[in-house]
């Protein structure tokens, strides 16, 4: 990447600053993997939001949170507002 710093790693945590926070967009480059960064950056980012009630939907890497702390709840609803991610039907 012509010789400056490049992005390994990104994660995003949404909070209502009460005690609802989402984890989203959790990625680590491909040749990063399996070192412990994006579970350092997942401990960071849950440091930011103690007493919240932190909610994480995802099909992927399930042990990966799960080693994390995340539980898997079989509770909860969801709804798609138009076309999912604005894509044409």
């Amino acid at each position: 990447m012509g010789g400056g710093a490049a992005v390994i790693a990104t994660a995003r945590l949404l909070a209502d600053g009460v005690c609802n926070a989402w984890l989203v967009d959790v990625w680590t480059a491909s040749a990063q993997r399996r070192r412990g960064i994006g579970s350092a950056v997942v401990r960071r980012l849950l440091e930011k939001v103690p007493g919240h009630h932190v909610a994480l939907f995802t099909e992927e890497r399930t042990n990966f949170y799960a080693r994390l702390g995340f539980a898997e709840e079989r509770t909860g609803m969801s709804l798609v507002v138009g076309n999912w991610l604005n894509r044409p039907d």
